[in-house]
C-alpha cells in the first residue's frame, strides 16, 4: 500500500514503474517487468536488446524529462544479479542528473541481503533507510476502530476490549497481522 501511495504522489514528477511481482529471478526478468510497466515492448528480445531499449527510454529527455523513479516491493526476494542489475540501472547519469531513483521496498531480509559483500558497493549509495515500526496497543485500537467506523461498523460492538488486547497480543501490532486476524 506504501508504494501505491508513493507511486500515485510522485507519478506528475517522474515517470514511475512500480514493480510488485517477486517472481523476478532474473536480469531479463527484471527488464523485461520494468519495459512492461514503462508500456514499452518488451517480447522477443534478449537480456541485451532490453537493457538497450529502457536506456534509450530514460535518456531521451523528451520521453521521460525528470528520469524514472522505480519502486520494488518485496525487494527482499531478489537475488544477488537482480540487485546489482538495480544498482548499475541508477548509475544512469544524464546531464548531471540521475535518470534513475530506487526506491526498494522489503521485509527484515532485505536488510540482511545488503550485509553481503557483493553488494558492498549498492550500499554505501543507499541515500536513507526507513523503517516502520509496529503498532503499540493504543494504535492498534485505533487503527481497528477507524477501520470498522470507515465501514460502518462500531468496533465497541464488535470487538470487547479484552479482544482487542488479545488481538495486539496475538499480531504483536504488525499492521498486515492485524488486518488478517480482524
Amino acid at each position: 500500500l506504501l508504494c501505491e501511495v508513493l507511486s500515485l504522489h510522485l507519478r506528475s514528477r517522474f515517470t514511475v514503474a512500480l514493480l510488485s511481482n517477486t517472481r523476478i529471478k532474473s536480469t531479463r526478468d527484471l527488464l523485461r517487468a520494468i519495459l512492461f510497466e514503462l508500456g514499452l515492448p518488451y517480447r522477443r528480445r534478449d537480456e541485451g536488446e532490453l537493457r538497450l531499449a529502457l536506456i534509450g527510454f530514460l535518456s531521451r529527455s523528451e520521453k521521460c524529462p525528470h528520469g524514472m523513479l522505480l519502486i520494488v516491493d518485496e525487494a527482499h526476494s531478489l537475488n544477488l544479479r537482480v540487485l546489482e542489475e538495480l544498482r548499475m540501472l541508477s548509475n544512469l547519469v544524464r546531464g548531471g542528473e540521475p535518470r534513475v531513483r530506487l526506491v526498494l521496498s522489503g521485509g527484515p531480509a532485505l536488510e540482511e541481503r545488503f550485509t553481503h559483500p557483493k553488494l558492498d558497493s549498492f550500499n554505501q549509495r543507499l541515500a536513507a533507510r526507513c523503517y516502520l515500526s509496529a503498532w503499540d496497543r493504543g494504535e492498534t485500537s485505533q487503527f481497528i476502530s477507524s477501520q470498522l467506523a470507515a465501514a460502518g461498523g462500531d468496533s465497541e460492538e464488535i470487538f470487547s476490549p479484552e479482544a482487542i488486547d488479545q488481538i495486539y497480543n496475538a499480531t504483536e501490532g504488525i499492521p498486515r497481522l492485524v488486518v488478517q486476524l480482524c
